[in-house]
């Protein structure tokens, strides 16, 4: 059985141990809520962060 994660990014997530634990773990979308996020600095600062982790990361951003 494979397993597939949304995992929502926040700052107890944004760990790049705790990322590849996680995308060990199973096939994940990472998602970003965009009603938090403080604008898309922050955006695109948190993708580098992820793609920096793990390069070939799905990303998804809700939009407000």
């Amino acid at each position: 059985m494979s397993l597939e994660l949304i995992v929502t990014l926040g700052p107890s997530i944004l760990n790049a141990e705790r990322l590849r634990r996680i995308a060990d773990k199973a096939d994940c979308l990472y998602r970003i809520n965009g009603a938090h996020a403080a604008g898309m600095d922050q955006v695109r600062e948190t993708i580098a962060f992820v793609r920096g982790c793990l390069p070939d990361a799905k990303m998804l951003i809700d939009l407000p």
